[in-house]
């Protein structure tokens, strides 16, 4: 991801691409999850959103990927769905993010983009 990052500064946006692809064919899912939210930091929503996907399609049994559904869901603003998303991430998250969750819950529940 480094090399990536160093290939788009120099404006060599094709091999960037290709060295992006590889490292996220290597990562893992909680570093893919990661990525995601690196992704959201630098205003790249959409893109954040396609990870979140690919790790929930390609690893449902994570309680974090349910987590990741969450925020792609809200940010479409189907909280219905972004709400039975988390509520199945809490059923699954250990007990140190458990807090976290529920906090994401509330605010579903009040129909705030948990992605702001």
């Amino acid at each position: 991801m480094s090399k990536s990052r160093v290939l788009e500064a120099m404006g060599k946006q094709e091999e960037a691409k290709v060295e992006r692809d590889k490292a996220l064919a290597k990562a893992s899912p909680a570093q893919l999850h990661g990525y995601a939210f690196q992704l959201l930091g630098a205003k790249k929503q959409q893109e954040a959103c396609e990870v979140w996907k690919t790790n929930a399609k390609n690893h449902p049994e994570l309680w974090f990927t349910h987590a990741g559904m969450a925020r792609v869901y809200s940010a479409q603003g189907d909280f219905a769905n972004a709400l039975k998303e988390e509520k199945i991430a809490e059923a699954g998250a250990p007990d140190f993010a458990k807090l976290g969750v529920q906090r994401q819950i509330k605010r579903l529940e009040a129909k705030e983009d948990i992605n702001q």
